[in-house]
């Protein structure tokens, strides 16, 4: 069980006018009071007064803190200037004393901080294509120019794209997860279609290595059944069309090979 409240601020004495500066917590042991006005806000809300806000927050903050660690009575606490006071008094059965004050900041205030919202377990997976990139240029920033390559070829007005391209080494990266199979099947056989039409182009140069790199998008996929019939189908696709079809299980893998074939 969890108790909770709301801390009020009273900007202009004796107005009745009352902010909600901060949420206060208790449960089982654990204590929280944590603030619901970030300093951006309090500056746009309070201007000139903002650096004197933040300070009173600060320190009704603490010692609300204070008190609960000795005393789990919210009611009990005395607040450390007239102008602040606590709110009603409410109880939950939640025990995860982070997300009552979550959700007791958006029900009692417009301000509520966005650092008060819950945050992602785990930052969102970094594409491959951004991370070899990135890896490719920090081992080698002359090859810059030789990544996302565009060029007109077959008389189309839409340029291909090419993840490499120099006159040695062509090759366009496309990876498969059980989300997106179908999207990324037709873009891989696009991209073997494009790779294959160097062979044979109007080119000043072309390229000896013709290759499709690729590879399971999330760690574990590789041996799932669909993800890896996907893979095999487009490696069947890429023989009939005079196209190398490597499958790679890390980013860093497929960098380390663009940078081997990248100079004959």
């Amino acid at each position: 069980m969890t108790r909770w409240a709301p801390v009020l601020l009273e900007p202009i004495p004796g107005s009745q006018e009352r902010v909600v500066i901060a949420i206060a917590a208790v449960s089982e042991g654990e204590v929280r009071c944590s603030p619901t006005i970030d300093p951006a806000t309090a500056g746009a809300v309070f201007r000139d007064d903002r650096r004197y806000v933040l300070d009173l927050i600060e320190l009704t903050t603490r010692s609300m803190r204070e008190h609960l660690l000795h005393n789990p009575s919210l009611e009990a606490w005395p607040p450390p200037v007239e102008s602040v006071f606590l709110g009603r008094e409410q109880e939950t059965s939640a025990s995860d004393v982070d997300e009552v004050v979550r959700r007791a900041a958006a029900m009692s205030s417009i301000f509520h901080a966005d650092y008060l919202r819950p945050q992602a377990r785990s930052p969102k997976p970094r594409r491959w294509s951004d991370e070899v990139t990135a890896l490719v240029t920090e081992r080698n920033d002359r090859l810059t120019d030789n990544l996302s390559v565009r060029v007109h070829i077959g008389g189309h007005d839409a340029p291909a794209q090419f993840t490499f391209l120099n006159r040695y080494f062509a090759a366009n990266l496309v990876t498969f997860s059980k989300g997106n199979l179908k999207r990324r099947l037709e873009r891989a056989r696009a991209d073997l279609w494009t790779l294959s039409l160097l062979a044979d182009g109007p080119f000043i140069f072309r390229p000896s290595r013709r290759e499709l790199l690729t590879g399971a998008e999330f760690a574990g996929e590789a041996a799932d059944s669909v993800v890896r019939e996907a893979i095999d189908e487009i490696m069947d696709e890429g023989s009939r069309r005079d196209v190398v079809v490597t499958e790679f299980e890390t980013p860093s893998a497929v960098a380390e090979h663009i940078l081997t074939h990248a100079i004959a």
